[in-house]
């Protein structure tokens, strides 16, 4: 193998590297991209909810509370069901982004899914 040709291999790796850095921020944003969409709407509902009536609001958490203790959901099974080993192992690895799954998508950042999304 000629030293050009080591050059060349050397070059490659690197510009897949710096390729594959650019697309894990690429869809790391997008990701916080779809995340302040959804906080935006989340408070414009909020907002909505609040007119014409006398502030009453029922918390996220609340309301994920009722859905385990009244209606008995299995919050445990629910979890089990958003993510798989290895999108789990992807997370691991990338930390932040928009994980696809078969039915939906997972919205990671730091690690923490903070989101999901319905695939169309």
């Amino acid at each position: 193998m000629s030293g050009k040709a080591i050059y060349q291999e050397e070059s490659e790796k690197q510009i897949k590297s710096r390729l594959n850095k650019m697309l894990a921020k690429q869809s790391a944003r997008k990701a916080e991209a779809d995340e302040l969409e959804l906080s935006i709407k989340r408070q414009q509902e909020r907002l909505k909810a609040l007119e014409g009536k006398e502030g009453l609001l029922v918390t996220e958490h609340a309301m994920l509370r009722y859905l385990e203790r009244v209606r008995g959901i299995d919050m445990v099974s629910v979890q089990g069901e958003m993510i798989n080993g290895e999108v789990r192992e992807q997370i691991g690895h990338l930390r932040s982004g928009k994980f696809p799954m078969p039915t939906h998508n997972l919205i990671v950042k730091n690690a923490r899914i903070i989101s999901v999304t319905v695939n169309h």
